[in-house]
């Protein structure tokens, strides 16, 4: 088989409605150069400096015997899908030149022969795939032989082999919205903002997990125990930037007079060019705001931090022009600095660089901790409920930064772990420790149980070997 012979339409799948692939791949290959010219060398040497502490323990022998280790047991997570559903071209069903059924269809065989080649090699491999935003071609109700979104996803399931599917339906999209005043992707108001105990929630989480149609009963039984369950991943946003932020002010459209905004901006109503206020720009502002009110400090020290960033909020750092909405959207600690540096070009602040890592320090705890809480409460709920754990890297280390819904817009949620935050050497960092070392103890918590289950196992069946 030639290379060039392998293609969408050779293996039966219809393209009409997608762009070109090889414009579209020279488009791809000329943003991509653009993008590393733009990187600059205090960034090359900060990922040098983020690999080197990272990899600084590692060694030959250790990734030799986990190879071993993984082969000779068969184990291993196997194989995450991204976008599992997009192996047909949905555009052509959403532009009218093919139905859903006929595109679902060819889905279901493609990842059936890609699941019985997997297997062949290694019968307990596990595979999780990607499939989103199947509501959308069932607002007319059923399609073909499937009667609604629960129906295709079992029939995928149960069709294809596949172990199970990314947890979005029952899991993401509900428990993170019951542990924050509004929606996490939209800024609409959550209903545990006005209902006792998020009771309307709750409700809502039971049915979705324990009634029929429901998560209980979306497909084989290997798809509910071994789900692949998450609270965050390349796709979404960092789970501290949106449990540590007011997303109804972070998605919040503004015009005319707002307190909120004409104190982080520190500009009265008739001075402020509402057009161009930012929502993400004003929570972060605000967020730091409260965060510099709780660090000891001096007032005047303080006073200067807020007007840098009422600049920076505003659209302004170091004299040159920016786009706020960034502001909001990076990693905390990156958009304290950002204060910081900014305060520091005004000439406002003096300090020296050991306070000021201190001072940052200091603010990027008081954002987190809080969110450090309502992550603990959202992570014991996953772990007593069925599924296969998955982390998203830097989660444990208080991670931040902000990502639209599956386009990868910003990119923001992608940087660089903070790993050195673990060193014990560092003493500013000690409270990501604490957490890092709580979020484990969770986990531990829901090990320990699995082996107990194990070794009842274990004894049941040496019972039976004696009988």
């Amino acid at each position: 088989v030639k290379t060039e012979d392998i293609n969408l339409n050779a293996l039966g799948i219809t393209t009409y409605g997608m762009p070109d692939s090889i414009t579209e791949a020279k488009e791809m290959v000329k943003t991509i150069k653009k993008g590393l010219d733009s990187i600059g060398q205090d960034e090359i040497s900060n990922l040098a400096k983020v690999v080197k502490e990272r990899y600084k323990k590692a060694d030959l022998l250790s990734y030799q015997l986990a190879d071993v280790i993984i082969d000779r047991t068969e184990s291993g997570m196997g194989w995450r899908i991204d976008a599992a559903k997009d192996i047909a071209s949905l555009d052509s069903v959403r532009q009218g030149y093919d139905s859903f059924d006929k595109a679902w269809d060819s889905v279901i065989k493609f990842w059936n022969k890609y699941r019985e080649a997997v297997t062949s090699v290694n019968q307990h491999a596990y595979t999780a795939a990607e499939i989103t935003d199947l509501n959308t071609f069932f607002k007319e109700g059923p399609v073909g032989r499937f009667q609604d979104e629960s129906d295709a996803t079992r029939k995928f399931l149960m069709e294809t082999g596949i172990t199970t599917i990314a947890n979005y339906d029952y899991l993401y999209s509900l428990l993170p919205q019951m542990y924050t005043s509004h929606n996490v992707e939209n800024g609409s108001e959550n209903n545990n903002a006005k209902k006792s105990e998020n009771a309307e929630l709750r409700e809502k989480f039971d049915k979705a997990w324990c009634q029929n149609p429901g998560f209980m009963f979306q497909g084989p039984i290997d798809s509910v125990t071994k789900s692949y369950t998450f609270l965050g991943n390349h796709d979404k946003p960092r789970v501290m930037h949106f449990l540590a932020l007011d997303m109804g002010v972070f998605h919040g459209k503004f015009g005319g007079d707002n307190k909120i905004v004409t104190d982080v901006l520190k500009k009265s109503a008739s001075e402020i060019d509402w057009a161009s206020v930012k929502g993400p720009a004003i929570a972060m502002g605000l967020r730091i705001n409260q965060a510099i009110d709780s660090v000891e400090m001096d007032d005047k020290t303080k006073d200067a931090l807020k007007s840098s960033v009422a600049k920076i909020a505003g659209g302004k750092f170091k004299g040159k022009p920016i786009e706020p909405e960034f502001f909001g959207v990076r990693p905390f600690e990156i958009a304290i600095q950002n204060v910081f540096e900014q305060a520091e070009f005004d000439k406002s602040i003096k300090l020296t660089k050991n306070d000021s890592e201190k001072y940052q320090a200091k603010i990027l705890q008081s954002i987190l901790e809080p969110a450090f809480d309502r992550f603990y409460t959202m992570y014991k709920a996953m772990i007593t409920l069925p599924g296969n754990i998955t982390d998203f890297a830097g989660d444990k280390l208080g991670a931040s930064g902000f990502e639209t819904p599956s386009k990868n817009i910003y990119q923001q949620n992608r940087n660089p772990i903070r790993w050195e935050w673990l060193d014990s050497d560092d003493n500013n960092h000690k409270f990501i420790r604490d957490f890092y070392k709580n979020v484990n103890e969770i986990i531990a918590m829901r090990n320990t149980r699995i082996k107990r289950t194990q070794r009842r196992c274990s004894d049941y069946s040496a019972s039976i070997r004696k009988l």
